[in-house]
């Protein structure tokens, strides 16, 4: 008996490498190859990947945009931080020129608590505030438009991922209805 020749054991060929299965799939129940099941798995195959590559792809957007708006809101608290430290630095400011108008006007004799140096003082004090309240209105402004920008962007991330998750499911829908009809 030849070596290289399978053995037959009752129906079943047996080869050198082991018994030899009768495959599914691509082949038919008697191991012939079929075109259809090749060309329906690989469709298969393709929907699959095809729905996971969007499903990742509409993830990625919104992780995307979700860092972006992250950018936004950060970018709001530096706005009304910058609005605080220039209105500190204008009320510092104030103070360290009225302490010095005092002392001049006191080295001289003048008494600052009443008449022309106080009324000078009041309006000086007066104008400051209201350039706080514009810097701080600014300030306010600058940081709603951030987090405008944040907010639609969240949104643009939602419907990206949305988005990516209708286009899965219709494609696999479509396929799961191509193999029914």
């Amino acid at each position: 008996m030849d070596s290289v020749s399978p053995i037959f054991t009752g129906n079943s060929p047996v080869g050198p490498m082991g018994p030899e299965l009768p495959s599914a799939g691509l082949f038919g129940s008697g191991g012939e190859f079929k075109l259809a099941n090749t060309l329906q798995t690989t469709s298969a195959l393709n929907t699959g990947f095809g729905g996971f590559a969007s499903y990742q792809y509409g993830n990625a957007q919104k992780s995307q945009f979700d860092m972006e708006a992250k950018s936004f809101e950060s970018r709001a608290e530096v706005a009304k931080l910058n609005a605080i430290e220039k209105s500190n630095f204008l009320r510092k400011q104030l103070l360290r020129d009225l302490g010095s108008a005092n002392a001049n006007a006191g080295a001289r004799g003048i008494d600052t608590g009443s008449g022309s140096p106080a009324q000078v003082r009041t309006q000086s004090i007066g104008e400051v505030e209201r350039d706080v309240a514009k810097i701080k209105r600014g300030g306010e402004i600058e940081a709603g438009n951030e987090l405008t920008s944040a907010a639609r962007s969240r949104s643009e991330g939602s419907s990206a991922q949305i988005a990516a998750y209708i286009k899965t499911a219709g494609g696999l829908g479509k396929y799961a209805l191509s193999q029914v009809l």
